[in-house]
């Protein structure tokens, strides 16, 4: 990989921009990596703002209403000042050289869906690579040409004396003219083709994980990996104050037991005092209730690099407890019953699962799940790990347990 290409995967991602670009920083990565992981995974550019997202990733500034709730004696954190690596479902086999010395890992895939996914990477990976070193190649000849260019007429006679030498200055710009415009063809119908390529890529990951994920359980899905969320309907789970950009990717619609649903990869940010400050990184769910009441929240807590709602100041203290904090009026009891509370507790938080933040308000209901870069940040040169999708899907068959639980509760207050 060039040296170019390396310099901008280094530069992480995570809000928005127009359209994908391969040399204009395209392999971007979603949220803090280590330093020798960082060129290793690609993300899209309209997901989250490369430039910004940088000073302010998930161990972002702590906003005024949640230091006030710490001070009330309010713990919106676990106990414990970090989270514990779970345990794998899929082990990665290391791949060894004839010396012994690890190459690389190897994933044995217990689904189709997730090894297309390892295919379609490889494929693209493998065409980037050759497209790669076809532009040295001709980035080589095209500098050949130049220098050939201003050496071979000193051995020509004619270019020595009269009236040859005064061309020669000419003949030479003309080469290195034609030379850097034949580059900078190439180049222009090499991105085309690398960013075709890397649209495919993006289309066909989403197509496989989605149907992974959700699998039987929606009906009547669509959407695309170019489809966003709208910013009013994030903005509907009243979950972050001021928040003047949401990046989103895969905003997809689909129906459980009936009810309409939207689910997209989100980013949302605030104004911070020299950057956009990330408060949201994740996956993003809303679904339509029948519920009538006040407003509540519930938060599963996570490590320090979680980042709770920051609209917790506007509703009163509920419950509180090491993994859960549920904010709103003593009406809402009604409604948590032993089942909702069951799946509630059925999230656990860990180094893949960041956080869940639920709003439940009248007409809709709201659950964004924070997630680590091992899920968001989509996979380039090593090969796919099947583990945090395997994850997320658990954590969405949960988010479904509790919209059931949650719907029974509202039904039955109502007879």
């Amino acid at each position: 990989m060039n040296d170019e290409t390396k310099e901008k995967l280094e530069n992480k991602e995570k809000a928005i921009s127009e359209e994908t670009s391969i040399e204009d920083a395209d392999f971007n990565v979603v949220g803090e990596q280590d330093s020798n992981e960082k060129k290793e995974d690609v993300a899209l550019d309209d997901f989250a703002d490369t430039q910004k997202v940088e000073e302010t990733p998930k161990e972002a500034e702590t906003v005024a209403p949640q230091e006030t709730k710490e001070e009330e004696g309010i713990n919106v954190y676990k106990e414990e000042e970090t989270v514990a690596a779970k345990e794998e479902a899929v082990a990665a086999e290391e791949l060894r050289d004839k010396k012994g010395r690890v190459i690389g890992v190897k994933y044995a895939y217990p689904n189709q869906k997730l090894e297309d996914i390892e295919k379609s990477r490889a494929k693209f990976y493998s065409y980037y690579k050759k497209q790669n070193t076809i532009k040295w190649l001709v980035t080589g000849i095209c500098l050949l040409i130049i220098i050939i260019g201003w050496i071979v007429p000193n051995y020509i006679p004619y270019f020595a004396t009269e009236p040859g030498n005064a061309y020669t200055i000419w003949m030479v710009l003309g080469i290195t003219v034609v030379a850097v415009i034949v580059l900078a063809v190439y180049s222009i119908l090499m991105k085309r083709k690398l960013n075709a390529a890397l649209s495919n890529y993006f289309q066909s990951y989403y197509e496989d994980n989605d149907a992974f994920v959700f699998g039987d359980l929606v009906t009547d899905k669509r959407g695309s990996v170019d489809d966003k969320l709208q910013e009013s309907l994030f903005n509907g789970a009243n979950l972050y104050k001021d928040v003047i950009k949401v990046g989103s990717r895969n905003c997809i619609e689909f129906k459980y037991r009936g009810r309409l649903c939207v689910f997209a990869d989100a980013a949302a940010q605030i104004k911070g005092p020299k950057a956009l400050q990330t408060v949201f990184l994740g996956k993003f769910f809303t679904i339509s209730n029948d519920y009538n009441g006040p407003d509540f929240l519930i938060y599963r807590k996570g490590n320090k690099r979680a980042l709770p709602p920051t609209t917790l100041d506007r509703y009163p203290l509920f419950e509180d407890s090491k993994l859960m904090v549920i904010y709103g009026p003593k009406e809402i009891k009604r409604y948590l019953t032993k089942e909702v509370r069951d799946a509630l507790n059925a999230f656990q938080t860990n180094a893949t699962l960041v956080d869940v933040s639920i709003s439940v308000r009248a007409g809709r209901t709201y659950v964004a799940l924070g997630y680590e870069d091992d899920l968001m940040v989509m996979p380039l040169e090593k090969p796919f790990n099947p583990n945090p999708t395997l994850q997320h899907q658990e954590d969405m068959k949960k988010v479904f347990n509790f919209v059931d639980a949650l719907d029974f509760a509202i039904s039955r207050r109502k007879h």
